[in-house]
C-alpha cells in the first residue's frame, strides 16, 4: 500500500495492527527506495537487457511512445529508469487490464502460423504490421 501512496506523495505512514498495540511507522519515498534498492537494481537490469536484446528488431527511432502499466510503473524511480534508458517521456493513456488482454491476443496470434497482425499505431494514425 505504501508503494502506491509514495508514488504520488513524498511521505506516508505504515500502520500495523498487533494484538497488544497498533504501530505507526513513518516512511519517505527515499527510505522506501533505499529499502528496495536490490529489487530496483534487478528492475534496471531487466530494462537494459530488454533494450539490448530487442535492438536488432526494435529500432529506437521507430518507438513512438512508451506506455507503462501496473503497480511497479507507479514508482517514480522506476519511471525515471525507463525514461533514462530510452531517452523519452512515458505515457499512461491506456487501461492496464485492456493492455494485458490485447498483449496476450497479439502474442498468441503472432505465434500462430498464417496470421499477419496489424495493430493501430496511434501516434501516426496508421496500421503497423507485426511479423
Amino acid at each position: 500500500k505504501a508503494k502506491g501512496i509514495l508514488g504520488t506523495i513524498h511521505a506516508t505512514d505504515i500502520f500495523f495492527s498487533l494484538p497488544e498495540e497498533d504501530i505507526k511507522i513513518p516512511i519517505s519515498r527515499t527510505q522506501f527506495e533505499n529499502l528496495c534498492n536490490e529489487e530496483l537494481e534487478q528492475i534496471k537490469k531487466v530494462i537494459v537487457e530488454f533494450k539490448e536484446k530487442s535492438a536488432e528488431y526494435l529500432k529506437e527511432e521507430k518507438i513512438a511512445e512508451i506506455e507503462i502499466t501496473g503497480g511497479g510503473a507507479r514508482v517514480p524511480c522506476v519511471q525515471k529508469m525507463i525514461e533514462q534508458c530510452f531517452g523519452m517521456n512515458l505515457s499512461w493513456k491506456l487501461d492496464s487490464a485492456l493492455d494485458l488482454a490485447r498483449g496476450v491476443a497479439i502474442a498468441g496470434a503472432s505465434r500462430t502460423p498464417g496470421f499477419c497482425i496489424k495493430v493501430p499505431c496511434e501516434s501516426q494514425n496508421k496500421l503497423e504490421e507485426i511479423a
